[in-house]
């Protein structure tokens, strides 16, 4: 039997373009051990499809990877091994599903609702799943003042995030009200809408949603210490950072774990995801909030999501094979 060619495309020439890579290295690891043909592509940060020895080679309509001397590989299954912008927002999905390519992850629909935080957010509320108090900002000419000053009064500290970023950028922690304006137009330079959420101060946990064999499992909770005030970019990659990530988060009560993992579940179907995703909640006393649902999870040496799964009893290379030789 000849040997599955996958392409793994990275980079995307996004904010989290570095960190794409690293998550690259680890998924080529586990696709090694099954022995396919891995064709690593990446989207360089002004927009050329390379190769690893640094050549242009280029995508085919028709589900073909061609090399610069014409060679042409036909795709098998793709990863879209790319964080935040083309990866997890739908693009990268639609030109898969154009070339009639089967590739690990959610479709173009739920990338396109997960990767926005105000449309998660509506989405989630509507099924009855609890999500942290918030309002939405949609023009700085719009801002309505009094609503505003109404719920930073209540809550005097919040949390002002752009809608379409990911990995906390354009996120920012308010707690002085001169502070909260400023934030909301800077957020509103790089999203077209703003969320400003109430700031809960408890544990923040995550929970690796995946399919296997036509089956779908939320893991045990994971736990983020994080070493700042909170988990912005620098303090999740820099190598000075003081967070820790435990893979099973102590001291939970068996009720709200039962209740957490349900909720993990249910938002996963309400997008109708397909094969991975990581679920992240805070959690204050008994009560826990679903904060937002990523639809590609780092792949690093921190990441949760593979160490979640490996956890629960998969190795992180089986689950890969698993997928790809149900997929192609």
């Amino acid at each position: 039997m000849s040997k599955k060619n996958i392409l793994l495309i990275c980079g995307g020439g996004g904010k989290e373009h570095d960190i794409s890579l690293i998550s690259a290295r680890y998924i080529k690891e586990q696709l090694e051990k099954s022995s396919y043909h891995v064709h690593w592509i990446t989207i360089s940060k002004d927009y050329q499809y390379l190769t690893q020895n640094n050549e242009e080679c280029s995508l085919t309509l028709d589900g073909y990877l061609r090399y610069k001397n014409n060679e042409k590989v036909k795709i098998d299954f793709a990863i879209p091994c790319i964080h935040g912008h083309l990866g997890e927002t739908g693009d990268i999905q639609s030109l898969f599903e154009f070339m009639k390519v089967p590739y690990l992850g959610a479709n173009a629909e739920a990338s396109i609702h997960c990767f926005n935080k105000v449309t998660t957010k509506l989405w989630l509320e509507k099924a009855g799943l609890p999500v942290v108090p918030y309002l939405i900002v949609q023009d700085k000419n719009l801002i309505d003042k009094l609503s505003l000053d109404k719920f930073f009064k209540q809550h005097q500290s919040v949390f002002v995030k752009a809608s379409n970023q990911g990995s906390s950028v354009g996120c920012y922690l308010v707690e002085d009200k001169k502070d909260l304006l400023p934030k909301i137009e800077e957020a509103l330079s790089l999203s077209p809408y703003v969320l400003i959420e109430q700031n809960i101060k408890g544990r923040e946990l995550e929970i690796a949603y995946y399919q296997n064999k036509g089956n779908t499992f939320a893991t045990y909770p994971g736990e983020i210490v994080v070493g700042a005030k909170f988990y912005d970019y620098e303090e999740k990659y820099s190598s000075d950072s003081k967070t820790k990530t435990l893979v099973k988060a102590p001291d939970l009560n068996d009720e709200i774990v039962e209740k957490m993992r349900i909720a993990a579940l249910n938002a996963g179907r309400l997008f109708k995801i397909k094969h991975m995703a990581r679920v992240d909640f805070f959690i204050d006393g008994h009560n826990f909030y679903i904060n937002e649902i990523n639809t590609f999870p780092g792949h690093t040496s921190i990441s949760m999501f593979p160490m979640m799964v490996e956890h629960n009893g998969l190795p992180y290379d089986q689950y890969l094979k698993d997928i790809i030789e149900e997929e192609s």
